[in-house]
């Protein structure tokens, strides 16, 4: 199917597009035969089959306030990892820090408690989806098991807190 779209109107895939093509890059590579691959595309992490020492895929999860140190570690052996921040990707709007989330209650930038979400899922489309939620969904820790995805959450203050099935990867 061909979309168009009227002049001046733009269309951003954003996070999603980030996770879809993830997805679909390392299911060709499995499809041509590939043993194992990682394919990451802006944060967002899509692993299949087995990594090239045998055990399972390590995946570091950044510290949200200290660049280059790990908060946490997940262990895969397919499946995919997405984090989505409010600390990343922002700008000064009229004197205020905006950032890329957009709330969609307000319609405006995302404006919460927590800085950061991590989300395991089967792919990473999914995960990119699931994390957004973790934002605003006050049942999310709990909400997200459901769909049979694991999360990772980081607070301002900087405390953290886990789904009850993270600990199968970690």
């Amino acid at each position: 199917d061909i979309v168009t779209l009227p002049i001046g109107v733009t269309l951003d895939p954003g996070g999603i597009g980030k996770g879809i093509a993830a997805d679909i890059l390392a299911n060709m590579a499995l499809e041509q035969g590939a043993l194992g691959i990682l394919v990451e595309i802006g944060g967002d992490v899509r692993i299949g089959g087995t990594p090239p020492d045998g055990s399972q895929w390590r995946i570091d999860i950044e510290d949200p306030f200290v660049e280059s140190q790990s908060i946490a570690r997940v262990n895969l052996v397919d499946g995919a990892v997405a984090t989505s921040s409010t600390l990343k990707r922002t700008w000064d709007n009229d004197g205020r820090t905006a950032n890329h989330l957009i709330d969609v209650h307000t319609g405006q930038s995302m404006v919460s408690d927590v800085v950061t979400v991590s989300v395991i899922a089967v792919s990473a489309g999914i995960a990119e989806v699931i994390a957004k939620a973790g934002f605003t969904r006050h049942d999310f820790l709990t909400w997200a098991p459901t769909l049979g995805a694991a999360a990772f959450v980081v607070y301002r203050e900087g405390s953290t807190a886990q789904t009850i099935n993270w600990k199968d990867y970690s």
